[in-house]
């Protein structure tokens, strides 16, 4: 794995009004090889979730294949459920939610993500919203419509393994097969919260900066104001901020907190 300090977003050198994004509020990113390369974390404890926040920046390196971007893999209700979110092979993204009661609820955008820069792409999941809204995706700061394209059971109990006592992977399906080819950065978990409840709100992960005559257009919060939102968060809340090739080594050492 190898870091890169210059690519998010590309605007650094772009704009010239006096806020503009540069690469010092993200300063690193993680470059995940698409075959194996993955960062695992398996909670010693926790409990099963009704809500959840993650939160990440992505550079995708490849298209035309299914890759994970998150997955959480265990829990309650046995080691083979999962919740995950990733791009598939015609390149629109699925989000996966299984429950307690071993329900199974896929939902799928139809549009699709072949962009070679940088995607924010945020899930918040609320199991007690209503019915239409319980799980929201939002890209570069802006809802994206989902529907539900697998239904097993109804979304009506808890997570089986966001924020629970399972194993998490940031790049992979739980460390197997689907692997992302990319960059991922600023990877945030926040349990026990959404947006739906109005926990936190997308702008707590993004700011707004005019870039030029372009307009006003998102950017990356600071890593140690994403940080700040899981410290007050539930157990098991992260953020990754990739600051050296030290926090690698139990990935989740930066900015955990603990049950």
């Amino acid at each position: 794995m190898v870091f890169s300090t210059n690519l998010l977003l590309g605007a650094g050198g772009q704009s010239t009004g006096p806020d503009h994004f540069t690469h010092t509020v993200l300063g690193n990113s993680v470059w995940l090889d698409g075959s194996a390369d993955t960062l695992a974390k398996t909670f010693s404890s926790g409990s099963a979730q009704t809500k959840v926040v993650i939160s990440t920046w992505v550079q995708r390196n490849s298209f035309g294949s299914a890759q994970d971007i998150f997955s959480a893999t265990g829990g309650t209700g046995g080691a083979t459920r999962s919740n995950r979110f990733s791009f598939q092979a015609d390149d629109t993204i699925d989000i996966q939610v299984e429950t307690t009661a071993l329900a199974t609820i896929i939902y799928s955008t139809t549009r699709v993500f072949r962009d070679i820069g940088w995607y924010h792409v945020l899930v918040s999941i609320d199991e007690g919203s209503i019915t239409p809204d319980q799980t929201r995706l939002y890209i570069n700061g802006e809802q994206v419509d989902i529907t539900v394209t697998t239904l097993s059971g109804t979304f009506s109990a808890a997570l089986s393994s966001f924020g629970n006592a399972a194993l998490h992977n940031v790049g992979s399906n739980g460390g197997t097969g689907t692997f992302l080819n990319g960059y991922q950065t600023q990877t945030t978990m926040l349990v026990g919260q959404s947006i739906q409840n109005g926990d936190v709100a997308v702008t707590d992960f993004l700011d707004a900066f005019t870039y030029g005559t372009n307009g006003s257009q998102f950017a990356p919060k600071k890593d140690s104001d994403v940080a700040a939102l899981a410290s007050t968060a539930g157990g098991n809340s992260f953020c990754l901020d990739f600051s050296n090739s030290g926090s690698l080594t139990g990935y989740f050492l930066l900015h955990f907190q603990t049950p």
